[in-house]
Order: C-alpha cells, then sequence, then structure tokens
C-alpha cells in the first residue's frame, strides 16, 4: 500500500471512531457537516482524500482536533478536545472539586 493511501485510511478509522464514539450514524455526521453520505463513507474507508473545507466541517461536527484527524497525535493542549461529552463533564467535575480545595 502507498504511503498516501496508509494516511488515507489511518484518518478515516480516526473519523469512523470518533463518529461511532458519538453514537452518530454516517447520515446524521453527513447533515452535521454539510457534506454528502457518500463523502463520509468513502472518508472512512480511506478510499478518498478529503477536501480542506470538509476536513474543517467534519471535524468541527465532531468536535475533533484536526490535527489529531490528521496525524493521530493529540497535542498536550488538545486532550480535552479529543474526549467524549460525558468524559468532559466527568473531569470538569473533577477540576472544580480540585480548585474547591485548593
Amino acid at each position: 500500500m502507498i504511503e498516501k493511501d496508509i494516511l488515507l485510511v489511518e484518518m478515516g478509522s480516526r473519523l469512523a471512531q470518533r463518529r461511532e464514539q458519538m453514537h452518530l450514524t454516517q447520515e446524521k455526521l453527513a447533515e452535521l457537516s454539510g457534506v454528502s453520505v457518500k463523502t463520509i463513507f468513502s472518508a472512512e474507508k480511506g478510499q478518498k482524500a478529503l477536501r480542506p473545507e470538509n476536513i474543517v466541517n467534519i471535524c468541527q461536527a465532531l468536535d475533533m482536533d484536526i490535527s489529531f484527524f490528521m496525524t493521530g497525535n493529540v497535542l498536550r493542549s488538545d486532550i480535552l478536545s479529543s474526549l467524549t461529552h460525558e468524559q468532559r463533564m466527568a473531569f470538569n467535575k473533577i477540576l472544580d472539586a480540585f480548585l474547591s480545595i485548593c
């Protein structure tokens, strides 16, 4: 497999994992991001590269950091953006408890 193809498959896998983590169908993600279902399907399978504006829209719909989507790496400052809503709420409760005892 060509390096470009490997990158597309890896990006598609991250997209699918995040979509499933958020309990979204491909149809719902397409609606939220303003792209076609075919675009979501092709991206998740690593069959076709996304246009930059579609990457931005899909990442926004998934509340996903673009650099994580593209590379799989989470920068320390981006850790919160990789959490689910429920995980962020739990983190906020822990943080509030910590701050209240300081």
